[in-house]
């Protein structure tokens, strides 16, 4: 976002009057769940490094991994509220921009964001299946 920002800048794209409002209260929105995703993330990353993993898949380690993804699908709950609302503030200032490099720049970084997100989302579900899978198999 601040690579972003700083492209407005340096192409001298305001943004409009009647937006700017609109674009204080997602900006708010998207800096507030950016970090609340970051402090989850650290906190889902030290409470499975705090825990031992145990020689059998027992019911108390089951309720720790789901613990885990919990919050993991938390943190990219707020991660994906993050990326709408920068999708947000940068079609709050395109409509003042041509279809040029000013243009492309923002929408091309927007697209980046989002497939990262994807890829993060489509991780966790892998690990959960798989952890689902693999406790599927040790109960038989």
């Amino acid at each position: 976002m601040k690579a972003r920002v700083a492209w407005y800048t340096i192409m001298q794209c305001s943004i409009s009057d009647e937006a700017r409002a609109a674009s204080g209260i997602v900006g708010f929105i998207d800096r507030c769940s950016f970090w609340l995703s970051v402090i989850m993330g650290i906190g889902g990353w030290a409470y499975i490094s705090g825990r031992r993993i145990p020689a059998a898949f027992s019911m108390g380690y089951r309720k720790q991994l789901r613990h885990f993804f919990l919050i993991c699908g938390a943190a990219t709950s707020t991660l994906a509220v993050s990326v709408i609302s920068d999708g947000v503030l940068t079609a709050l200032r395109l409509p003042e921009a041509e279809l040029s490099a000013e243009f492309l720049i923002p929408i091309f970084s927007i697209a980046i964001e989002v497939a990262c997100a994807g890829a993060l989302v489509f991780q966790i579900r892998s690990i959960t299946q798989r952890a689902t899978s693999a406790a599927a198999s040790l109960k038989t």
